[in-house]
């Protein structure tokens, strides 16, 4: 077939379109499908049913045409983008949800400013839903060349420690602890760092795990956490409690009582206006003022005073100034605590008294047996309520018994424990032990030793000289525990 020279297809745009141009002068008949066919394919536009019917389009708006047609007759298949991975926050946990805070239980509603805004989870916990992106779709070019499709982007937001993307997509926490969206990455944590104060801006802090505050816990917040707790900066009015070590190096004084309660060792700079539980060790360098400290462990403050206030300590205890020139009324709790004898005498009367009903009981009984009871209805009533209440006092009394010797045994080994106080033990400071209380009316230089003897009697020993009695040195006193004592007690027998 010959071809009119002048009738061209082109190839537009880098092969996304195609056009015939067919200049004016020709005969409609000799335009034809073939013919375009031929041109196109000399220019490699690949034929296929769409280009087909193009071409016939083309050669029928050429026969109606009073000047030369431009036609397009091919368009390239664009290739289709792969859909982008998607992230969605489940809202709890969503870092750019605007900050809600929550109605307080006990203000009737009103909004708690405190409440934390550290989001803390358990293992387990769906974070977030994401989809990964996908491959997209390739064109082809009007010469059949392939088109490469664009992956679909990655997401900003990656899984990091702490956390796995399950085959569904649910982005789930693999342990507790505190969620941390850093650099786009998302991890728990269980360790949590506060790298400023914690304030206003972190609210409250409740945390499985251990918790690092840099700076400051100020007036009114609270920290708890089961693991270690450090603060960088100075504690004020706050309630602090954690599982195990506390340190402090600042330390804590407050104009409203701060709390403290700490299951391991603590550590601290000083303590003012505080009320303290520490069931391990404490290490304090500085002074003790007007608090009431509990050191389930040893004690040891041989650098610092101890001034107001009382401390407890079953164990041993070093202090290097004890009391002060103003006569600082002070106290001093060693050895056996007195609300642990008061309890022994409790359980002793208790004793004694479910004996005494038990034999109560058994004689009534007897008695009912020897007058012919246990024949009639109502006889055989009584019989079965005293063996009840026999058998219920016996159950309790072997419960008493039980823990009496509980008692007992963890008080042993705070037998022979001692206090040392490296300085001076200025007047009126108390000295408690058991039952008893010894109040000093004068300055007793140091190195000054409390002995609890062998015998459960206390003793003083002053510098290298040999132990005295403590009244050689101070007059009885009225005891007067505090309620203090009597939760260190309750826990150190628990």
């Amino acid at each position: 077939m010959s071809t009119p020279n002048d009738i061209t297809v082109i190839v537009r745009d880098h092969g996304l379109r195609a056009e015939v141009v067919i200049p004016p002068g020709h005969s409609p008949a000799q335009i034809t499908p073939d013919l375009l066919r031929t041109i196109a394919a000399g220019v490699k536009v690949e034929i296929n049913p769409g280009v087909e019917r193009r071409l016939a389009e083309a050669c029928a708006a050429y026969a109606s045409a009073t000047e030369g047609l431009t036609f397009e007759i091919a368009r390239a298949t664009p290739p289709v983008k792969g859909s982008d991975a998607s992230w969605v926050w489940t809202p709890a946990f969503d870092p750019g949800a605007a900050l809600q805070h929550a109605p307080g239980e006990a203000d009737g509603g009103r909004t708690d400013h405190r409440a934390s805004h550290v989001p803390t989870l358990k293992a387990g916990t769906v974070i977030a839903t994401c989809t990964t992106p996908t491959d997209g779709t390739d064109g082809r070019d009007v010469t059949g060349a392939v088109l490469k499709a664009e992956r679909g982007k990655s997401s900003p937001i990656k899984p990091g420690a702490g956390v796995e993307v399950r085959p569904d997509g649910a982005v789930v926490a693999t342990v507790d602890g505190a969620l941390s969206v850093a650099k786009g990455v998302v991890s728990v944590m269980t360790v949590l760092e506060v790298a400023g104060s914690v304030d206003f801006a972190t609210g409250n802090i409740d945390f499985t795990g251990d918790v690092r505050v840099a700076d400051s816990v100020r007036d009114g917040f609270t920290i708890k956490a089961t693991g270690n707790l450090t603060i960088g900066g100075s504690v004020e009015g706050a309630e602090i409690t954690c599982g195990a070590d506390f340190v402090c190096p600042r330390g804590v004084a407050s104009a409203r009582r701060a709390t403290i309660a700490v299951g391991g060792n603590a550590s601290v700079g000083y303590l003012r206006n505080v009320a303290a539980t520490i069931e391990g060790d404490l290490v304090c360098r500085g002074e003790i003022e007007h608090c009431e400290v509990t050191v389930l462990g040893t004690f040891d403050s041989g650098q610092g005073r101890v001034i107001g206030g009382s401390i407890i300590v079953p164990g041993d205890a070093r202090i290097g100034t004890l009391g002060s020139p103003e006569w600082t009324p002070t106290s001093v709790y060693v050895g056996v605590l007195p609300v642990v004898a008061t309890e022994l005498k409790r359980l002793d009367a208790e004793s004694v008294r479910l004996k005494k009903l038990i034999t109560a009981k058994e004689e009534d009984l007897r008695h009912l047996q020897s007058c012919g009871g246990g024949k009639g209805a109502n006889a055989r009533e009584q019989v079965t309520e005293l063996l009840y209440e026999a058998s219920e006092a016996r159950r309790e009394l072997q419960a008493i018994d039980a823990e009496r010797a509980r008692i007992v045994e963890a008080t042993r080994a705070v037998k022979g424990v001692s206090l040392r106080v490296e300085r001076i033990v200025y007047p009126h400071v108390k000295v408690h032990q058991g039952d008893s209380a010894y109040e000093f009316v004068k300055e007793l230089k140091g190195p000054v030793q409390f002995i609890v003897d062998e015998h459960g009697a206390l003793r003083v020993r002053v510098a290298s000289l040999a132990p005295r009695p403590i009244t050689d040195f101070a007059r009885s006193a009225k005891p007067g525990a505090t309620a203090a004592t009597a939760s260190a007690a309750q826990r150190k027998c628990a």
